[in-house]
């Protein structure tokens, strides 16, 4: 799975993914220049670590993106139906922080407000 919108899709579906993503390596060497303090690409990952949780998705991105990588995290899945079942635990986990109270405009607002409040 690529990051972007796929990867929620794909935690919403309780699907374990993988996500992998490579750039050539000239963008590489620049976006880790140029991006500080992002420590996940996909959305998923994203919304855990906001509440401190466990990312749900391996990330393997440019170098750690390698056939021999990919084979690894999802044969677990495939082979353990023990391992499956942790991974769609860790997937509901994090979607369930995306559940709303029936207020999703006011808690967006005040979720800005506090970012740009002193």
């Amino acid at each position: 799975m690529a990051s972007g919108t796929a990867t929620l899709e794909a935690a919403l579906a309780r699907c374990p993914t993988a996500l992998v993503y490579a750039v050539s390596p000239l963008f590489a060497w620049i976006a880790r220049r140029v991006i500080k303090g992002v420590r996940h690409i996909g959305l998923a990952n994203v919304i855990a670590e906001k509440s401190g949780t466990p990312p749900p998705m391996p990330e393997l991105l440019q170098e750690a993106f390698t056939p021999e990588a990919v084979a690894g995290r999802l044969s677990a899945w495939l082979a353990d139906p023990a391992a499956r079942a942790a991974a769609v635990a860790a997937l509901d986990s994090t979607m369930a922080l995306l559940k709303s109270d029936g207020d999703a405009l006011g808690n967006a607002a005040r979720e800005i407000l506090a970012c740009v409040r002193p």
